[in-house]
């Protein structure tokens, strides 16, 4: 009889259980929140809003950055705007008053789409016709980027000076197509 107590004690026990577990089932699906699949809806669509006004704005920003870039890009190859850019100097600096002491090309760098043209000048001539070379090349609009400047004094006895500045032109990138080598063999 032990044996028959005990089995209808495991029994009520295991329905005690089961019924906990239903409970806790019910339980959890009845407490839980269910998604509002309206506000879910209003969520994408602000972020999808949000994502295209990013966009958009992007967009802008590199349209305008384009266009700001393409003010200094010098039309032309490299040989036609080194000649231009050295005759440029020279009269501005006659213009001025200052001896045109040297004029150097420097290793040309490529970035993507567009090539930097690096030059070295040398000026000599008076300290204030030297400052409103360096404020010519300086100022908004112009197509010569001023990289550096550095002045010595040429004359103890007068104002003199000597201007080296380092210059750069820009244009943009020629791309050579790719050619095959005739008679060589394409794989496929």
């Amino acid at each position: 009889m032990k044996d028959a107590g005990h089995g209808r004690m495991v029994s009520i026990t295991i329905l005690v259980l089961s019924l906990l577990v239903i409970a806790a089932s019910v339980a959890s699906i009845t407490v839980a929140p269910r998604p509002d699949p309206e506000a879910a809806r209003n969520a994408h669509r602000k972020t999808v809003a949000k994502l295209i006004a990013t966009r958009d704005q992007s967009k802008r920003d590199a349209r305008s950055t384009d266009a700001a870039a393409a003010k200094r890009i010098w039309p032309g190859d490299s040989d036609a705007v080194t000649s231009a850019l050295m005759a440029g100097l020279t009269r501005e600096a006659d213009a001025r008053e200052l001896k045109m002491a040297g004029f150097r090309a420097q290793r040309v760098v490529d970035y993507q789409g567009i090539t930097e043209l690096p030059f070295s000048v040398q000026v000599v001539g008076p300290y204030p016709s030297v400052r409103a070379f360096l404020a010519m090349l300086d100022k908004p609009g112009t197509r010569i980027l001023l990289r550096s400047a550095q002045l010595a004094s040429a004359d103890a006895a007068t104002d003199t000076v000597s201007a080296t500045l380092g210059v750069s032109a820009f244009v943009r990138s020629v791309i050579a197509p790719v050619q095959v080598a005739k008679g060589v063999k394409r794989n496929g």
